[in-house]
């Protein structure tokens, strides 16, 4: 029998499959299938009732460096954590926990599956109890992600996947919105589907947009408009020029900007862009590059007065404990004490006589 002629095409779907298996093994970190982009969700922050309630609401940015770290916490003790920064930084989360008086976390959140910002979960996870987990459902396979996921089975925490329109409910009235990522999933770009919140005090809002980029922005000012106002900013991706775009602060309309950078970070975080955008909007810029840990308090007859109230009694040059750099912001007060006092339009005297 004759035998047929030896076809070269057939060795191509074999061949073509093999290098494909080979490049994702060589690119570490695998995704969900990309979704198809949707078309975004109007969603009204009022009808949902995210509403904190009133109260003192505050915002510690944790200073981990080069990453990314941020606690909220509300009037009857409820916490959540907002990422925990790289490999080797759980247990300066964890102490600076420890000093502030933080015994559980209520939920603790991982904005996207960045090692920058959720290398220490593992040791969070470990060392202090945690209720729940919030996650964006995005894959993840490094050894960072494998470590955090055997230690959520090790404590017995199941995942909660972020979607848009849903909130954290705490209790007691207090509920802290989620507005970012969409399901299914808008994006096939990792910071792009980063988790968003947003926390209503019933007068002083945070907006904590992760590592969401331009094209995350855009959606959310075409689902939101200036539903983003709020009052505290933490600045995307570090303050990187690929977040912050100028619609999107338009419709934010920040006082208080936060960034969480590394100092001297190899990537230049944050942009000169970004901060010239902040500084033509009167924005004030918090860094944790230059000042380490910063709180914010949304009641500042109750909080930065009385931290720099309290700090003056140790130390007159106005630190706080653990050397917090304090802001507080109200109608009459924007003060910042860290060495020595800067004070607008109240003087740092007047703040401690009230």
């Amino acid at each position: 029998m004759a035998r047929k002629p030896f076809n070269p095409k057939k060795l191509l779907l074999p061949v073509f499959v093999l290098l494909l298996a080979a490049l994702f093994m060589r690119l570490g970190p695998t995704y969900l299938p990309p979704m198809p982009a949707t078309p975004p969700e109007t969603v009204a922050l009022q009808a949902v009732d995210w509403s904190a309630g009133p109260g003192l609401v505050a915002m510690h940015s944790i200073d981990v460096g080069q990453g990314d770290a941020s606690l909220l916490v509300f009037p009857d003790g409820k916490t959540i954590l907002v990422d925990a920064g790289n490999n080797g930084k759980g247990k300066a989360i964890l102490a600076y926990l420890d000093q502030i008086g933080v015994q559980q976390i209520d939920w603790l959140v991982a904005t996207n599956p960045d090692a920058d910002h959720v290398g220490g979960v593992d040791d969070v996870v470990e060392g202090i109890p945690v209720k729940n987990f919030l996650d964006p459902g995005v894959n993840c396979v490094t050894k960072t992600c494998r470590d955090n996921d055997a230690a959520l089975a090790k404590a017995g925490i199941l995942k909660t996947f972020a979607h848009r329109g849903e909130a954290l409910d705490l209790g007691d009235g207090f509920k802290v919105g989620i507005l970012n990522p969409t399901k299914p999933l808008s994006f096939d770009k990792e910071n792009n589907n980063s988790i968003v919140l947003f926390v209503d005090t019933q007068g002083k809002d945070f907006l904590l947009p992760g590592d969401c980029e331009k094209e995350c922005e855009a959606q959310l000012v075409q689902a939101f408009g200036d539903q983003l106002k709020a009052d505290v900013y933490k600045a995307g991706h570090h303050g990187s020029r690929t977040s912050s775009t100028q619609e999107f602060l338009d419709q934010i309309k920040p006082s208080i900007t936060v960034v969480s950078a590394g100092k001297d970070n190899r990537w230049g975080h944050p942009h000169p862009e970004t901060l010239e955008k902040l500084r033509t909007m009167n924005a004030r810029v918090l860094r944790t590059d230059e000042l380490g840990n910063i709180a914010l308090y949304s009641d500042p007859a109750q909080g930065c007065c009385q931290e720099c109230r309290e700090s003056l009694s140790r130390d007159p040059r106005g630190v706080g404990p653990s050397g917090i750099a304090c802001a507080s912001y109200g109608s009459q007060l924007s003060l910042l004490c860290r060495g020595q006092f800067e004070a607008a339009p109240k003087t740092a005297a007047e703040c401690l006589a009230s």
